[in-house]
């Protein structure tokens, strides 16, 4: 599956031998090596992380659904879950791969605007002044991402209540 995904990312002819072959390569050097994979596959032409599912193609929706409860996938299941942790603006709760989230580690400018009810264009600004993004970034709402444990939705509260 790792593979098959993969050569779709790189716009590699589908072939299911070579697709085994490379999956094999990444899966069999070891977890390093398979996040590095997951990486190559959630990475968007921008070069920012691909917040949805799709980014894993069929990849994700096998190992939530028709092997959510195979214990041969757990160990490939817990390292994919790692890996969408730290990219996805998932809030705690929110089940990811059989498992409810335990904390959000990541927020986006949308989930934050979402969650304070501060609306994106004043949040944006206010984050921006507050060093959390760069002057005239303009990616979308959804895709820029910031550490919800450093900033907080609390912070951004404080930080209008500042303005």
């Amino acid at each position: 599956m790792l593979g098959a995904e993969l050569q779709c990312a790189q716009g590699l002819a589908e072939d299911d031998w070579s697709a085994k072959a490379l999956g094999f390569r990444y899966a069999s050097a070891g977890p390093i090596a398979i996040e590095d994979a997951f990486t190559i596959l959630s990475t968007a032409d921008d070069g920012n992380p691909d917040v949805s599912r799709r980014a894993f193609g069929a990849l994700f929706d096998k190992l939530e659904y028709i092997y959510r409860d195979d214990p041969d996938f757990d160990a490939f299941r817990a390292l994919l879950r790692a890996h969408v942790i730290r990219i996805w603006p998932l809030a705690a709760g929110e089940p990811l791969l059989g498992q409810p989230l335990e904390e959000r580690l990541v927020h986006s400018l949308l989930s934050a605007s979402q969650e304070t009810k501060i609306v994106p264009g004043l949040l944006d600004a206010l984050l921006t002044e507050a060093g959390v993004f760069a002057e005239g970034d303009q990616r979308l709402p959804s895709r820029k991402l910031f550490d919800a444990r450093i900033f907080p939705t609390s912070f951004c509260e404080h930080t209008k209540r500042a303005a």
